[in-house]
Parts: C-alpha cells; sequence; structure tokens
C-alpha cells in the first residue's frame, strides 16, 4: 500500500509538471505569434508610404519624360512590377497572420469563377497561359479569398514551369462540385514533399534560385479548408506537375460569414 501510494504521489507529481510545462511552451508559443503579428503589421504599414510614393514618382515620370523609348518603357515597367511584387508580398504576410492568429472572416456571397480566374490571368499578363473558360457559373464562396488562391497557383505554376513552355488552366463544374486545376511541365516534387510543400515558408525541391516566400500554396490550402475543399497534388511520368482545388458548391446560403 505503501509502495502505491508513493507511485501515486510520483505519477501526481510528474504529471503536474508536464501541465506547468506545457502551460508555459503555449504561453511563449501564444506570445511569440502576438509578436510577429504586430511585427507583419508594422512592416506593412511602414511600406505603404514608400511604395505610393514610389509608384506615384514613376507614373509621373512617364507624363513628365518627353521622349519615351522602348528603352524607357522597359525600365518605368520594371519599376511597376517592383511595386506591384512588394504590395502583393505584404499582402500575403497580412493574410497569413490572419489566418494564423484565427482572425480570417470569409464574407460569403455569390461568385464567379471563371471571371476571378479571367481577372487573375489580366493581372499576371503572361500569354503562356492557356484557358478556355466554360460557360459562367456562380457559386457560393467568398470570392476575393478565390482569387487569392486562384494567383498563387498560377504564379506557382509560372515559376517552376521549363522555360518557354505553357501553363495550362481549367475550371470544371461537376454535379456536386467543382475545380480549378493548373498543369505545367516541369520538374515534379519529390513524394516525401508532397505534404510538406503546403507548410508555410517551404520551397519545392529546395530550388532557391527561384524567388517566393513559401506561402502561396499554404495561402492556397488554407482558402481550400475554410471553403469545406481541399487542393491536391499530382505528378506523372510526363513531368506534368498539377495543382487541383476541389471545392463544394454551397454550405449555406443563410451564412454571411464564417469565423476560421
Amino acid at each position: 500500500l505503501v509502495v502505491a501510494v508513493l507511485w501515486w504521489r510520483l505519477t501526481l507529481r510528474a504529471a503536474e509538471h508536464r501541465f506547468r510545462l506545457l502551460e508555459q511552451l503555449f504561453h511563449m508559443e501564444q506570445r511569440n505569434r502576438e509578436v510577429q503579428s504586430r511585427l507583419v503589421a508594422m512592416l506593412s504599414h511602414e511600406l505603404r508610404t514608400p511604395t505610393a510614393i514610389i509608384s506615384s514618382a514613376n507614373q509621373s515620370l512617364g507624363l513628365l519624360l518627353p521622349q519615351r523609348n522602348e528603352e524607357t518603357e522597359v525600365r518605368l515597367q520594371r519599376i511597376r512590377a517592383a511595386v506591384a511584387r512588394i504590395v502583393g508580398l505584404t499582402e500575403q504576410f497580412l493574410l497569413k497572420d490572419r489566418v494564423d492568429q484565427g482572425a480570417l472572416q470569409l464574407n460569403w456571397g455569390e461568385a464567379d469563377p471563371v471571371a476571378l480566374c479571367a481577372s487573375a490571368l489580366m493581372l499576371l499578363g503572361e500569354a503562356r497561359i492557356q484557358f478556355r473558360p466554360p460557360p459562367a457559373r456562380m457559386v457560393w464562396a467568398d470570392g476575393s479569398m478565390l482569387q487569392v488562391a486562384f494567383e498563387n497557383l498560377l504564379r506557382n505554376a509560372l515559376k517552376y514551369a521549363d522555360p518557354d513552355t505553357p501553363v495550362w488552366v481549367d475550371i470544371e463544374f461537376k454535379p456536386k462540385e467543382w475545380t480549378f486545376s493548373v498543369r505545367n511541365q516541369g520538374e515534379c516534387i519529390s513524394t516525401d514533399k508532397v505534404d510538406d510543400i503546403f507548410e508555410p515558408y517551404t520551397r519545392a525541391n529546395a530550388q532557391t534560385d527561384i524567388s517566393g516566400t513559401g506561402i502561396g500554396l499554404y495561402l492556397v490550402r488554407r482558402v481550400a479548408v475554410h471553403h469545406h475543399g481541399l487542393v491536391a497534388l499530382s505528378c506523372n511520368t510526363q513531368q506534368t506537375v498539377e495543382f487541383t482545388l476541389t471545392l463544394p458548391y454551397a454550405i449555406s446560403r443563410g451564412s454571411s460569414a464564417v469565423q476560421a
């Protein structure tokens, strides 16, 4: 009986110690997230003013230059692209922070995936993308979040596709769900990294020579999860890499927002 009592007390103390340790780790993680959130908010705020100044100055230069030859146009376009890149990265980090903090609130409504895809293609302005739009069909979703997923999947395919090869985009409306798929020719992702590729700050096959933050596919997966869908990656022997976003048609028209 004495041995049993001693064992019980030792077990209880060990359990209390583990509980306190887990509690400390939880508070540390929570504090780190708060610090990261404040840092992201501060950086985005500080970047808005200089990027706005650069963009305005670039537009003014385009109007004030007496002669605008091809070389000048190329340089002005590079400035516009760089500013757009900074703004896009800032928005991605802010969105990731909202997702990590559990503060992402979806605005449900009718959305047209075909129109959203066309808008994303216009924004990217890439002649390599091949898209044959099907007849438009409205779905119940957060249109702005769908646009984020479309743009990130397209940017990812363009970055990792073999040079001078097309990128195929398809939208298919099925009886119970609809899919948005992006295919490109390129290096297949190793099977042991298929699951990890959707984690934040993960790069495909450690290709450090390609620019990127490593959070694009993470945001795509979060958009899919918040819409009760999924995103999958497949690769065949012909080195065709395909990402497929599959979403149901509707959850509830009575829901205007979902706290996730």
